[in-house]
C-alpha cells in the first residue's frame, strides 16, 4: 500500500512540475517573443512605423509597429516572435506633425527575446538608436 502511494505521489509530483511550466510560466526559462516599445527623441521628426526586414527575401520588410509618434511620445508596446538578427527600418518623416515625405534608418540588431525599449534620437537629418 505505501510503494503505490508514493507512486501516485511521485505522479502527482511530475505532473505538477508539467503544468508549471506550460505557458507564461515558460517565460521564466526561455523567452521566445520580444516585446518593443520606442520613443521618439527627436526634437521634429515624426516616427510613422518600423519594420523588420524577413530572412528568406532580404528586400522585403514584415511591419512591426505601424503607428505614428510624434517627438517626444512613446509607442505602445508590440509583442512578435522576433528572437536572433534581424535588420529593422524605422520610417519617418522630417515633420514635427507627421506631414512630408516619408525616409527611412535601416539597422542592424540582435533580439534576445524579453522586453525592449529602443531609444531614437536626431544625428543631422537621419536618426541614431540605441536600447536601454
Amino acid at each position: 500500500m505505501k510503494s503505490i502511494f508514493k507512486c501516485a505521489l511521485s505522479l502527482a509530483a511530475v505532473l505538477a512540475c508539467c503544468m508549471t511550466l506550460t505557458g507564461c510560466l515558460s517565460h521564466w526559462f526561455v523567452d521566445s517573443s520580444s516585446r518593443l516599445q520606442f520613443l521618439n527623441s527627436t526634437a521634429a521628426k515624426t516616427i510613422v512605423g518600423l519594420d523588420v526586414m524577413q530572412q528568406q527575401d532580404t528586400s522585403a520588410f514584415r511591419t512591426w509597429i505601424d503607428e505614428t509618434v510624434l517627438p517626444g511620445e512613446r509607442s505602445r508596446v508590440h509583442e512578435e516572435d522576433w528572437v536572433g538578427n534581424f535588420k529593422l527600418r524605422i520610417r519617418y518623416t522630417q515633420s514635427p506633425d507627421g506631414s512630408g515625405k516619408e525616409s527611412q534608418f535601416v539597422f542592424d540588431t540582435k533580439l534576445d527575446g524579453g522586453s525592449l525599449f529602443l531609444i531614437v534620437q536626431d544625428e543631422g537629418d537621419s536618426l541614431s538608436v540605441h536600447f536601454r
